[in-house]
């Protein structure tokens, strides 16, 4: 890993409007699928990022996306959303744990504003999913909240792996580009 690749990697994924499974793709340059390893219903704490009550219902989810082509794991992710926050479609196709979340707001054209979490190193890698050994691949971690119409929807913490950095690594470079995000 090379520092100048991860400060890139890292304004790439700030200047950005696009989901991560957008970007993901796009800089992988293939179809990202979500292997959606845990999904089920939780208890809120009493402290959750999403001030959900106990009468509201809350979805832990786990995911590894990985590349569809190649099969090289690109993400950990691991969420929590309160999906009577979200309209029944959505809340219909992600009971489905089939595809990205991303991927599912941006079809129906949900447009979420982001909001940076203290402390995304807090969570290890490992210990939300013991499965897998991910500590010696996370090159960046970071935790967001997703929130439509001022609502907290989503709290999701996210754990890069060195293939994204690889894939970084054979983009196109110039001194004072770097990767162009797209706009959406």
């Amino acid at each position: 890993m090379i520092d100048s690749d991860l400060a890139r990697f890292k304004r790439y994924l700030h200047e950005s409007t696009s989901t991560v499974i957008e970007l993901l793709e796009e800089l992988c340059g293939e179809v990202i699928i979500a292997d959606v390893v845990r999904q089920h219903l939780i208890s809120p704490r009493n402290d959750n990022e999403l001030g959900a009550g106990p009468e509201e219902e809350v979805i832990h989810r786990t995911a590894i996306l990985r590349g569809y082509s190649s099969g090289r794991d690109f993400l950990l992710a691991d969420s929590i959303f309160v999906p009577c926050r979200l309209p029944g479609p959505v809340r219909s196709q992600l009971a489905q744990r089939v595809e990205p979340i991303g991927r599912v707001l941006v079809a129906h054209k949900l447009r979420l504003k982001r909001e940076p979490l203290a402390d995304p190193e807090r969570f290890d890698a490992n210990t939300i999913y013991s499965e897998g050994d991910f500590a010696s691949d996370v090159v960046w971690s970071r935790a967001y909240r997703l929130t439509l119409h001022g609502n907290p929807v989503f709290a999701i913490r996210e754990w890069f792996l060195e293939p994204v950095l690889e894939a970084l690594s054979r983009q196109p470079r110039s001194d004072d580009v770097g990767v162009e995000p797209r706009s959406r």
